[in-house]
């Protein structure tokens, strides 16, 4: 018999945290699109992970071609969850959108390879699983690909952290050793007990831990508006320069912040800073955002996707006009740029 509950319980818990972070997005864009990848692979595989295991307890009537499918979803999604995590720790420490072709090639081939051998399960019968004669399901010759997946991104995200470990706290270092070891011992605990569905539950605990922990303002993330704080900035220009990548910055000014402030009081002129990082995040997107001093915005451009004059077109594109009851202003804004030659 199949324990599902620890997957329902945690189907759960995964729905509510989806939530809060859709509804509280405090954290950088592209860390937000990174961890949302994460949290709602996680979210499906749980439940996916909950449906078949309650439809086979309970002898639901459910065709075999679309139990089968469903087992092969739950099986990719739980899989994406391992990479999504790799891709946003790269992420939180600004590496993925320096990756080369190359390496990105190899970050991207297992989970091709992977993906290649689950979908083409059904029509040979040497793929991770299949239906038999008796109409059970038969493990493949090829289902340990399934295992050395995840095992290889675990590798590259253990390297990848132990490289860039002077961008990563203490504390979170603490947290993703902690997410990984405690999620190999699911594994391992899952293979020899295949009767308890915790791999999925394991997952969605660490993955929202991650997050509340990455809210703190001492591991590199303002507070206020969820962009860099002064303390990423220099360990970001360093690693830039170590590299020897070319970079370029602009640095966006609200001039008018003093003057809101005396007029509409500190916390309606730190809204409009929130609502500033907002735009200059919808604008820029492929920029890293920071916020070294209380009224200026740091923008990284890394790959040359923005020239000068296209940054000043969508600045003075963005949207000014700040309204919140019956306060109304417009921000007025100073931009500067700065190469990484000079």
């Amino acid at each position: 018999m199949t324990n599902y509950n620890f997957a329902f319980g945690s189907f759960l818990f995964m729905v509510v945290a989806t939530f809060f972070f859709f509804s509280r997005r405090r954290i950088p864009s592209s860390l937000n699109r990174a961890y949302s990848y994460m949290l709602c692979a996680s979210t499906i595989a749980v439940f996916l992970d909950f449906f078949v295991a309650y439809a086979e307890l309970h002898s639901i009537s459910i065709a075999r071609p679309i139990m089968y499918a469903l087992n092969i979803a739950y099986f990719v999604m739980s899989l994406f969850c391992i990479p999504a995590f790799c891709y946003y720790l790269l992420e939180y420490m600004g590496r993925f959108s320096t990756m080369s072709r190359a390496m990105l090639a190899v970050y991207f081939l297992p989970m091709a390879i992977t993906l290649l051998d689950l979908f083409s399960s059904p029509f040979w019968k040497r793929g991770v699983f299949y239906i038999n004669e008796a109409g059970l399901y038969a493990t493949g010759e090829t289902h340990l690909i399934v295992y050395a997946c995840p095992v290889f991104y675990v590798i590259f995200a253990v390297i990848a952290m132990v490289k860039n470990r002077k961008k990563i706290s203490r504390s979170v270092r603490m947290l993703i050793t902690f997410y990984l070891v405690l999620l190999a011992a699911a594994m391992l605990f899952q293979i020899f007990n295949s009767d308890y569905l915790i791999t999925t539950a394991t997952m969605a605990l660490c993955i929202v831990g991650m997050y509340f922990i990455l809210l703190s303002p001492s591991n590199y993330i303002d507070s206020l508006t969820g962009c860099y704080n002064r303390l990423a900035f220099p360990v970001f220009i360093e690693d830039m320069y170590a590299d020897k990548l070319p970079f370029s910055l602009t640095v966006v000014s609200l001039s008018s912040f003093d003057m809101i402030s005396k007029l509409y009081g500190m916390e309606t002129a730190e809204k409009s800073l929130v609502f500033l990082s907002q735009q200059l995040k919808r604008a820029f997107p492929r920029s890293i955002t920071f916020r070294p001093y209380y009224k200026d915005f740091v923008l990284m451009d890394i790959k040359g996707h923005y020239t000068f004059e296209r940054i000043n077109k969508k600045i003075a594109a963005i949207k000014r006009l700040y309204k919140s009851g019956s306060i109304e202003f417009l921000l007025e804004l100073n931009s500067n740029h700065l190469k990484s030659e000079d």
